[in-house]
């Protein structure tokens, strides 16, 4: 699971607009000029390897270079009015050329091949107001360079090579974290991240559920194969409304230890639970609307959905499948 890229917003674009070019999957060398009065630019999957296109356009907005082979930021020195920068899926290998670009809100640099993420934090950045970040399927090792991004809500970092959950400590306004398929043993790092409603770890090291006491406005919660044994840790997560924890190593579901009174979809598939007691637990969450618990023993019960639906009358839907209206 991963956080939805930024938008295009010049996509699909009525033409005769002058203020907004849309060049998607067009071939490179079909516009030789945009007018200077564009302030949007959509040339998605079109063979661009420069942005020389951009070059002196003082009103841009919105930027959107999806798919193209584009190796470096340039031609932006004009584009002090840019408020969203989309360079998802080309070469780019080092950020650069944006640290005057003090309008930004959304910057989406989403499979490239960055390794670094340090000039984020350049002394010249202007920014501040940068309220999404996307930087998942790169090659970053640290997280780092932030300090003065303290208006972001949505930070994109899955699919990278990170072993330690640092440099947040500022970011008090995040509300969205997204760091799946990394390789971190550890949760740490989140203490000031108060505001923090949705957090994704699927798929990295993680053994325990720790460090999160202080991010009790959690509603979503991705914990998807991990190791994790226990359910100790999350108690004080009482907006818990989705919670993930397929695929990892648990028994049982002790009922001091899982917030109930919010959850509603509860996803605890390919697991070790054999006893049905684990399932009266939920018995006590009113919101209850969907469980998947297949891959566990208790669903080798050849009358496994009757005894889920029935222990669970407030369900609508078990695995995959919806309940048939009950009579």
């Amino acid at each position: 699971m991963s956080a939805d890229g930024g938008s295009c917003s010049g996509s699909g674009s009525t033409s005769g607009d002058e203020k907004v070019v849309d060049l998607t999957y067009q071939a490179p060398g079909v516009a030789e000029a945009l007018d200077a009065e564009v302030e949007v630019v959509d040339a998605t999957g079109n063979g661009w390897t420069e942005m020389e296109l951009l070059k002196g356009l003082a009103k841009l907005q919105t930027v959107c270079l999806r798919n193209n082979r584009v190796s470096k930021v340039e031609c932006l020195e004009a584009a002090t009015e840019l408020e969203e920068l989309d360079l998802y899926g080309n070469s780019v290998k080092v950020i650069e050329g944006v640290a005057h670009l003090s309008k930004l809100v959304i910057l989406d640099f989403s499979f490239n091949l960055i390794r670094s993420m340090a000039p984020l934090g350049v002394p010249d950045i202007s920014f501040t107001g940068l309220r999404k970040l996307y930087l998942c399927s790169n090659k970053i090792t640290k997280i780092e360079g932030l300090e003065k991004l303290t208006a972001l809500e949505m930070l994109e970092l899955g699919s990278n090579r990170l072993r330690t959950i640092e440099g947040l400590e500022t970011l008090t306004a995040l509300r969205e974290l997204w760091l799946g398929r990394n390789k971190l043993e550890k949760i740490t790092g989140l203490e000031n991240l108060t505001n923090l409603e949705i957090l994704d770890l699927q798929s990295n090291r993680l053994t325990k559920l720790e460090g999160l006491e202080a991010n009790t406005k959690l509603t979503d919660l991705y914990l998807a194969h991990n190791a994790i044994e226990s359910l100790e840790g999350i108690a004080q997560l009482v907006a818990l409304e989705t919670f993930d924890i397929s695929n990892n190593a648990l028994s049982a579901i002790p009922a001091d230890e899982l917030p109930r009174a919010a959850l509603t979809e509860f996803w605890m598939n390919h697991n070790t639970v054999s006893d049905w007691a684990d399932v009266e637990v939920l018995k006590d969450a009113p919101q209850l609307e969907t469980v998947y618990f297949e891959g566990n023993p208790i669903a080798e019960h050849p009358r496994y959905r009757a005894i889920m639906a029935d222990t669970l009358p407030q369900i609508k839907q078990i695995d995959a499948t919806l309940i048939r209206t009950r009579m």
